[in-house]
């Protein structure tokens, strides 16, 4: 599962939510996701791979500027783990969420 999480980050970074300096990452209300596995990986020096697939992507953009500013950004995805070309594992719903500072309630 912290494989899937961390194949997750990388895509948000390769979508570019790293150069949004206003964005913090938050928990994402009511969220579950559920991991279930059919197999194991060996401590062996073999490949082990991940699918990451985006199942929704909700996006929103303040209309106070001219500029379209992102305020808020969800993903939610399927991660699979890959080994010996087999799927052995899903993380269903693996979910990030990204709010604007001003927007960030108090917990």
């Amino acid at each position: 599962v912290e494989g899937c999480e961390q194949v997750l980050k990388f895509y948000l970074y390769y979508l570019g939510l790293h150069s949004q300096t206003h964005l913090r990452p938050t928990l994402i209300d009511n969220h579950h996701y559920s991991a279930k596995f059919r197999g194991e990986v060996k401590c062996a020096a073999e490949k082990l791979q991940y699918r990451l697939t985006v199942k929704q992507i909700d996006a929103k953009y303040g209309t106070d500027s001219k500029a379209h500013k992102l305020e808020e950004v969800t993903l939610i995805c399927i991660a699979e783990i890959i080994y010996h070309d087999n799927v052995i594992g899903i993380c269903d719903n693996l979910g990030a969420r990204f709010v604007s500072e001003g927007n960030l309630s108090v917990i």
